[in-house]
């Protein structure tokens, strides 16, 4: 007797009856390609966003992106990117990410993080920030700090030091070894030497604070390292460096006026019962992983939803650009340079700074090496040690902080020397001929005096001998202008790029391999598809049968006549 199928029964039967057995639940994927972000599937969140911003690229061989470029002026700058969607265990998330550079002071992020019923986001509430008291001394690559009651931290949390009276102390994040309650220790590459305090220490969390969390946080200089990060129901997180694909954008055109940024890595999270796991390749390619990770400690959650995160960010210690520019600079015979500035420049007496793009590139040049304020007769006025010993003076340039010891990341070592305005396009001439701009990377141009109603940021879209041409982020017109002398410098700002996101939720289906435990059914054997390379040694083979292009990717079988004896039989048995 037949059966009449119901609707429901059609859905999940094939045409012949039988039970239609599929593992994706869901999927999502967003490759920008509208120039938009779609608030029905995202949200978006900035804090003290400042001059930093979210744009579209890509004109050119298949590239489009999103584009968060970070303020070089504004500390503690976020970005926060985070799905509407959440999915269930297991699940996959698979995105392109590419940087335009990697340096001290920002960080990036691209993680799943779980979410209530709601979709709110439970997070975890760090220490609060912790003043030192005393000096702070460096010893053998080592920093002693003290603090006036017991402290929070255990071994291995993840700090920053900020706001001390010597900014070279400042340092980024680096890992607590904990001495006593009131004393731990960090390492420092700064010259061993007894160091002003005055700051604080700061906790630094991942993932903005969610209870739980998985995925990659870029937050070194290395393009080809990322840091794996988990934690479980606000646990303490489980961090590992390790090598995964570059962050460095390919670009399969690189003329002028021509946007072909692509991701170089295809990067991937894999959040299982047993497991959580990343990797990377390189992308459209058959080649095999780049890096790789896996986690059977510290799994999340697996009673609750997870949204994917993307995260941008300043750290509250990192170097930026004074909101001031210098007006002029004098030296009278000597090497000490008294530096006027349009606003009140905000230094104090022994502060470190570095100044860059003085017209004058004999008698003031960039800063390459730190420079300590001599003194600060007033709120716009500095002595400052700047170059060799000269009756001159020059005019403009711009101020960077010092903070950590490390020389401002990010400056194109040039001094602009005028610019014209034509078309749309503003043209700058240097000092020097260009070299290490990049069309279609943003940067910021400073340009002092005459050329202080330009300050922007902008693209690059050539760079020809001493020149380099730019247009407005969002293409919109500049004022024309005749050539001005000017001075000032171009900053590279720090653009991540998130060229595509895709998620899958699926069901897992048990496959059992009978050919197992002993058995020896050549019959059920599994081929291999060899990925090259050499097989240094071989202990044990007892006899080999056929074997079928083994150099070479090719896809070959082994007939091993003795596997028993080859696999089985115990120690000083087995092929290595």
């Amino acid at each position: 007797m037949s059966t009449q199928l119901t609707p429901e029964q059609w859905f999940l039967t094939t045409e012949n009856g039988a039970v239609a057995i599929g593992n994706a639940i869901s999927n999502f994927r967003d490759g920008f390609m509208g120039g938009t972000i779609d608030p029905t599937i995202w949200d978006t969140q900035w804090t003290n966003q400042a001059d930093s911003f979210i744009s579209f690229g890509g004109n050119s061989s298949g590239s489009k992106y999103l584009r968060v470029s970070m303020s070089p002026y504004q500390k503690g700058s976020e970005f926060i990117l985070r799905s509407k969607q959440s999915w269930k265990m297991p699940h996959r998330f698979g995105f392109g990410f590419s940087a335009s550079q990697r340096i001290i002071g920002q960080e990036a992020e691209a993680m799943m993080v779980g979410c209530n019923t709601d979709g709110s986001i439970p997070k975890i509430t760090p220490p609060a920030d912790m003043p030192i008291s005393g000096n702070i001394v460096v010893a053998y690559s080592v920093a002693t700090i003290n603090f006036p009651s017991n402290h929070p931290y255990n071994g291995g949390d993840r700090v920053i030091l900020k706001n001390n009276g010597d900014v070279r102390i400042n340092i980024w994040p680096v890992f607590v070894t904990v001495v006593n309650r009131t004393t731990i220790t960090v390492p420092c590459g700064l010259t061993s030497s007894t160091y002003t305090w005055g700051g604080t220490v700061q906790f630094v969390e991942y993932a903005d604070k969610a209870e739980n969390a998985w995925g990659y946080s870029w937050e070194n200089t290395t393009v080809s390292n990322a840091s794996i990060v988990s934690r479980r129901n606000a646990g303490k997180y489980y961090s590992v460096n390790t090598l995964h694909s570059s962050t460095t954008a390919t670009q399969a055109n690189t003329s002028p006026y021509t946007d072909a940024f692509r991701s170089a890595g295809d990067f991937e999270l894999i959040n299982t019962f047993e497991h959580v796991k990343t990797a990377s390749r390189t992308a459209s390619s058959t080649s095999a992983t780049t890096g790789y990770s896996k986690y059977t400690e510290t799994c999340l959650e697996e009673a609750i939803e997870y949204k994917m995160q993307f995260r941008c960010k300043n750290l509250d210690n990192y170097s930026t650009l004074l909101p001031c520019y210098i007006v002029s600079a004098t030296k009278t015979g000597t090497t000490t340079a008294t530096v006027t500035t349009n606003v009140p420049h905000g230094l104090t007496t022994g502060r470190y700074m570095q100044a860059y793009g003085a017209r004058d590139q004999v008698n003031f040049p960039n800063m390459t090496s730190v420079a300590s304020v001599l003194s600060v007769p007033t709120t716009t006025t500095f002595t400052i040690v700047w170059g060799t010993a000269s009756t001159t003076s020059t005019e403009w340039g711009i101020i960077t902080e010092y903070n950590g010891g490390v020389a401002f990341p990010g400056i194109m070592g040039f001094s602009i020397q005028s610019f014209t305005v034509a078309n749309n396009v503003l043209t700058t001439t240097l000092n020097t001929t260009a070299s290490g701009f990049i069309p279609w990377e943003v940067y910021e141009v400073v340009m002092s005096g005459g050329g202080a109603s330009y300050s922007w940021p902008y693209l690059c879209v050539r760079q020809y001998l001493t020149t380099v041409e730019f247009m407005k982020v969002d293409y919109s017109a500049i004022t024309p202008i005749g050539t001005t002398n000017c001075g000032g410098g171009i900053v590279r700002r720090t653009d991540y790029r998130i060229h595509y996101v895709r998620e899958m939720e699926y069901t897992r289906l048990a496959v059992e391999l009978t050919n197992n435990r002993g058995a020896t059914d050549a019959g059920e054997g599994i081929p291999i598809l060899s990925a090259g390379g050499t097989l240094s040694t071989v202990s044990w083979v007892t006899t080999v049968g056929t074997i079928s292009a083994l150099n070479g990717y090719q896809s070959h079988q082994l007939s091993i006549a003795s596997e028993r004896n080859a696999w089985y039989n115990g120690p000083g048995s087995r092929v290595s």
